[in-house]
């Protein structure tokens, strides 16, 4: 069983970074989405590792790198809110 504090960093932490993705995301999506399928493999592959880096490199900061797969589902969960949130703030 996992102490409630340690639960609510894990979730704390997956809630920011689908923020933080969501964000980068739309930043970045000229680099992801670009003419050739070379470059769009490239930077596809670094992004998505290079943020999957920085993901397990703030659980071992904050929670001594403890992983639960519902943490997961809180970045999903969250990605999606932040696009529809997104998209109603644009209509």
């Amino acid at each position: 069983m996992i102490p409630l504090n340690i639960q609510l960093k894990i979730i704390s932490l997956s809630l920011g970074y689908g923020i933080f993705i969501y964000i980068i995301f739309h930043m970045f999506k000229k680099a992801i989405y670009c003419n050739t399928l070379f470059f769009r493999c490239i930077n596809t592959f670094s992004f998505t590792v290079g943020l999957a880096l920085f993901y397990f490199f703030l659980l071992e900061i904050m929670v001594d790198g403890i992983f639960h797969t519902y943490s997961l589902l809180v970045i999903f969960v969250t990605f999606y809110l932040c696009s529809l949130i997104a998209n109603k703030i644009k209509k």
